[in-house]
Protein backbone atom coordinates (compact mmCIF):
# COMPACT_ATOMS: atom_id res chain seq x y z
CA UNK A 1 0.00 0.00 0.00
CA UNK A 2 2.91 2.38 0.75
CA UNK A 3 4.32 1.90 -2.74
CA UNK A 4 0.96 2.90 -4.22
CA UNK A 5 0.87 6.08 -2.09
CA UNK A 6 4.39 6.91 -3.24
CA UNK A 7 3.48 6.36 -6.89
CA UNK A 8 0.38 8.57 -6.61
CA UNK A 9 2.39 11.26 -4.82
CA UNK A 10 5.02 11.25 -7.56
CA UNK A 11 2.34 11.59 -10.26
CA UNK A 12 0.76 14.50 -8.37
CA UNK A 13 4.18 16.15 -8.00
CA UNK A 14 5.02 15.79 -11.70
CA UNK A 15 1.66 17.11 -12.87
CA UNK A 16 1.87 20.00 -10.39
CA UNK A 17 5.28 20.98 -11.73
CA UNK A 18 3.87 20.79 -15.26
CA UNK A 19 0.96 23.02 -14.26
CA UNK A 20 3.29 25.58 -12.70
CA UNK A 21 5.59 25.69 -15.74
CA UNK A 22 2.75 25.87 -18.25
CA UNK A 23 0.88 28.45 -16.18
CA UNK A 24 3.93 30.70 -15.88
CA UNK A 25 4.55 30.30 -19.60
CA UNK A 26 0.95 31.34 -20.35
CA UNK A 27 1.32 34.47 -18.20
CA UNK A 28 4.83 35.61 -19.05
CA UNK A 29 5.37 33.88 -22.44
CA UNK A 30 8.81 32.72 -21.29
CA UNK A 31 9.47 30.31 -24.13
CA UNK A 32 7.72 29.41 -27.36
CA UNK A 33 8.02 25.62 -27.36
CA UNK A 34 4.34 24.93 -27.92
CA UNK A 35 1.44 27.02 -29.14
CA UNK A 36 -1.17 28.38 -26.73
CA UNK A 37 -3.88 25.88 -27.76
CA UNK A 38 -1.64 22.91 -26.95
CA UNK A 39 -0.54 24.57 -23.73
CA UNK A 40 -4.16 25.08 -22.68
CA UNK A 41 -5.00 21.45 -23.42
CA UNK A 42 -2.01 20.30 -21.34
CA UNK A 43 -3.05 22.56 -18.45
CA UNK A 44 -6.54 21.04 -18.52
CA UNK A 45 -5.06 17.52 -18.66
CA UNK A 46 -2.67 18.14 -15.76
CA UNK A 47 -5.47 19.74 -13.72
CA UNK A 48 -7.75 16.75 -14.23
CA UNK A 49 -4.90 14.35 -13.37
CA UNK A 50 -4.17 16.27 -10.18
CA UNK A 51 -7.83 16.22 -9.19
CA UNK A 52 -8.23 12.48 -9.84
CA UNK A 53 -5.04 11.45 -8.05
CA UNK A 54 -5.69 13.73 -5.07
CA UNK A 55 -9.12 12.10 -4.70
CA UNK A 56 -7.51 8.64 -4.95
CA UNK A 57 -4.89 9.54 -2.36
CA UNK A 58 -7.58 10.92 -0.06
CA UNK A 59 -9.64 7.73 -0.51
CA UNK A 60 -6.61 5.55 0.31
CA UNK A 61 -5.96 7.56 3.48
CA UNK A 62 -9.65 7.35 4.50
CA UNK A 63 -9.61 3.57 4.04
CA UNK A 64 -6.47 3.31 6.17
CA UNK A 65 -8.04 5.35 8.97
CA UNK A 66 -11.27 3.33 8.94
CA UNK A 67 -9.33 0.04 9.14
CA UNK A 68 -7.33 1.25 12.13
CA UNK A 69 -10.47 2.11 14.13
Amino acid sequence: MKMRNKKVSIIILISSIGLIILGLNQIFELFELINSKTSSILIILFSVLNFIFILKLNNINDNKESKSE
